[in-house]
């Protein structure tokens, strides 16, 4: 089971401010975090544990691109049939 932790930012900083870029800093960012996490142990930082209304939206929000991943599927299914079994002349 896949674990969350919290890395507090200031343990970051350093690193981040040495690779600055223009733009989103998306992979910095996540470079960063990866690098706290091996350098203070994975294990000794906090847990992130989502509760309460955000937890209801994630699941909810979840729920709802499963439920539109599927109906595109069936969607799309009648429509790869057509094509695949049409007139052969």
């Amino acid at each position: 089971m896949s674990r969350v932790a919290r890395v507090p930012s200031k343990l970051s900083a350093g690193s981040r401010k040495t690779t600055r870029e223009p733009g989103k800093p998306d992979v910095i960012d996540a470079t960063a975090i990866a690098r706290v996490a091996i350098r203070e142990g994975f294990d000794s930082l906090p847990v992130a544990h989502p509760a309460g209304p955000k937890l209801n939206v994630r699941l909810l929000v979840h729920h709802r691109e499963r439920l539109a991943a599927q109906r595109t599927a069936m969607l799309n299914e009648p429509r790869w049939h057509h094509t695949t079994s049409g007139p052969s002349s």
